[in-house]
């Protein structure tokens, strides 16, 4: 095989990783959308801390048996122990500060400010981590998107309380930092596996968390709240393996714009489900934001693109 066509297959072969990647975060995307509408439908029955708690046992009760099926456990070497307590630290800055938010500001005000944050969180680490190089086109997405988000909810950020407001930004910061610091995990390690630490951790730092804070502990028992419980978490099962695989494809920053898609998805859900009201400035900011999630992927292809032809030739 000669130079150059080898150099057109390797490009061609890293193009469509980041096809995969790409759309590995989409698929994400719906999942980690519906979690407004799961917040909204579980309502006030449940603690903010034992939601997550009760979320992260349903959740192992999957993955658990999952891992045993694929027998693709792998001990944890000594010097990534420090990288997985990273990880799986930054579980108790995401789950229940967001339910918190959406239960007190609303699902369209949290889903501003956390995809706000989360979105700023992707770039700050992907710089601080990775190097990842701020662009004219990834800035001007950035403030596409944020000009986006504040069209599509600005008028929600009246009445909204200081702290769930807070809330939003610690879980998009939060959120943010997990996803991205799960690119420094070798690839030696599952996904599946990842996720078994990161719902354990959970478990383990929101369930005595809800007993001191005497939140009130209900028994499952057949209705339709739990059956939303259910549904929340296996939500945050597919959410969470689907993006950790993504972020071994594409950069951080790249996989923050993308998931910007998820306030779309939102306001259909919250559309269709919760009857919310769908103005003209929400269409206006959910295209400025899907311009947003799609310009960095065309001009890094037609780069790429470039490169194959030249090498061609």
């Amino acid at each position: 095989m000669s130079v150059r066509r080898l150099q057109r297959r390797c490009y061609l072969e890293s193009c469509m990783r980041k096809l995969e990647g790409s759309l590995l975060v989409l698929a994400s995307v719906f999942l980690y959308g519906s979690y407004g509408l799961w917040s909204a439908l579980l309502g006030s029955e449940f603690g903010d801390f034992y939601q997550a708690y009760v979320r992260a046992f349903i959740v192992l009760l999957v993955l658990i048996p999952m891992n045993l099926v694929a027998r693709r456990w792998k001990k944890i070497a000594r010097h990534d122990r420090k990288l997985f307590l990273l990880v799986c630290g930054l579980v108790i800055f995401t789950q229940a500060p967001m339910y918190y938010s959406y239960q007190h500001a609303g699902v369209g005000i949290a889903n501003t400010i956390f995809f706000s944050t989360f979105l700023i969180a992707q770039y700050v680490f992907g710089w601080l981590w990775f190097h990842e190089r701020l662009g004219i086109v990834k800035l001007v997405s950035l403030l596409l998107a944020l000009a986006g988000l504040f069209l599509t909810f600005g008028g929600a950020l009246r009445g909204a309380t200081v702290l769930a407001l807070a809330m939003a930004v610690i879980g998009g910061a939060g959120s943010g930092a997990q996803t991205a610091s799960t690119k420094f995990i070798p690839k030696d390690y599952s996904p599946l596996q990842i996720s078994v630490y990161t719902w354990t951790t959970s478990l383990l730092m929101h369930l005595p968390i809800s007993f001191v804070l005497g939140e009130r502990q209900l028994l499952p028992h057949f209705d339709l709240v739990w059956l939303w419980m259910l549904l929340f978490a296996l939500a945050g099962v597919g959410s969470f393996l689907l993006i950790i695989r993504a972020y071994r494809y594409i950069d951080p920053s790249v996989g923050g714009l993308i998931g910007l898609l998820e306030v779309v998805i939102a306001i259909c859900l919250g559309a269709i489900f919760l009857n919310e009201h769908v103005k003209l400035s929400t269409v206006a900011g959910a295209c400025l934001i899907l311009l947003a999630a799609f310009l960095p992927h065309v001009k890094d292809l037609d780069r790429r693109d470039d490169k194959v032809t030249r090498g061609s030739v």
